[in-house]
């Protein structure tokens, strides 16, 4: 029988053998150059504040959500096209909403008629018919009375039932009740409706539209418009997408002023009593191209933050708090537009005056 030694021996050299030849060929293998580095801009000023700033618009960036959780029926909203004020954005589906507006806006209706009956003058036929009603039963109390009396002229033996005057009686006491009932009707009739009844009627009017009112608001409210004359700078869903609602809700459509851009610039915070507001300023454009923006200070926001934007640089600290200054981007000085995007990164270099 062959020992166990003679076959687990050979197997481990060859294994250790092959494992060598990997790594030495791993190991001469040309190792890629490093990425050129990209030289940084150089300021234009002898004494400069400098910092960094990120392309923003005038506006800032408006967030557009859905008032509630529905499915997008239509979508207007393309990234980069031009909106007006006003200008619909997107619609949620709207059957339900508009429902409940047909709905309430009948209910409207029945109420506001009722209203107009109340208030309406009474019409010739209507007293006509009341009088008619009232000479009617009048005519009824005589003839009943009528009867009575020659009941009582022949005299009760004479009667063909003892129980007939009774009856007379009766009918003359009835009669005479509804003689003064069909008065009423007509004195009503010719007054028209009590003041209790026309408060009525107004209050419910009153609800009918306030109900139709917020039917045709929350009709309205699914029809998003954009806020701002501006440019769409995302979209984030799309036509028969369910679009979420709530705090947490991502955002749908982001909308932004472009012109002119601004420029959110980070000022470290030990820098930040050297800054001039006053001094000139310019961005300068990251890469190969040597590209000026002179800057227009519009602002400084009033607390130090946490620092936000990265410049990328290894050697760079992320723990800074900063004084953040929002400037307005002028064309180059070439006559060129600022064509840049948002959330694009610019050196900025400030002129430190004394200090």
């Amino acid at each position: 029988m062959i020992s166990l030694r003679f076959i687990v021996l050979p197997a481990l050299a060859v294994t250790g053998f092959v494992l060598t030849a990997y790594t030495v060929n791993k190991q001469n293998q040309p190792v890629p150059p490093p990425p050129i580095p990209i030289a940084p801009n150089a300021s234009p000023f002898v004494g400069r504040v400098a910092g960094i700033g990120a392309v923003e618009p005038s506006s800032e960036i408006i967030k557009v959500g859905a008032p509630l959780g529905a499915l997008i029926e239509s979508m207007r909203a393309v990234e980069g096209g031009v909106v007006r004020a006003g200008e619909t954005l997107f619609t949620l589906d709207r059957r339900d909403a508009t429902a409940r507006l047909a709905s309430a806006e009948a209910d409207l209706r029945v109420a506001l008629a009722n209203l107009a009956n109340l208030e309406s003058r009474p019409r010739v036929e209507d007293v006509a018919r009341a009088a008619a009603r009232v000479e009617a039963r009048r005519a009824a109390v005589d003839d009943a009375k009528g009867r009575l009396r020659r009941l009582e002229e022949v005299g009760v033996d004479a009667a063909v039932s003892a129980n007939e005057r009774p009856t007379l009686e009766f009918q003359v006491a009835s009669w005479t009740a509804q003689v003064a009932e069909a008065e009423a009707d007509l004195a009503q009739v010719k007054r028209g409706a009590y003041p209790e009844e026309l408060e009525q009627a107004r209050a419910q009017v009153a609800v009918a539209t306030a109900k139709r009112d917020e039917a045709r608001t929350s009709l309205e409210r699914l029809t998003i418009a954009s806020p701002i004359d501006g440019t769409i700078l995302s979209v984030a869903i799309r036509q028969g997408e369910f679009a979420p609602a709530g705090p947490q809700a991502p955002t749908l459509v982001a909308i932004g002023a472009l012109d002119p851009l601004h420029l959110r610039v980070e000022i470290d915070e030990l820098d930040a009593w050297r800054f001039d507001g006053k001094a000139p300023a310019v961005a300068m454009l990251r890469g190969s191209e040597k590209r000026e923006f002179p800057l227009r200070f519009v602002r400084v926001v009033p607390q130090i933050v946490p620092k936000r934007t990265l410049s990328g640089d290894m050697g760079e600290r992320t723990d800074t708090r900063v004084m953040q200054v929002i400037y307005a981007i002028e064309p180059s000085k070439d006559g060129r537009p600022a064509d840049l995007l948002t959330g694009q990164v610019l050196d900025v270099f400030i002129e430190r005056r004394g200090g």
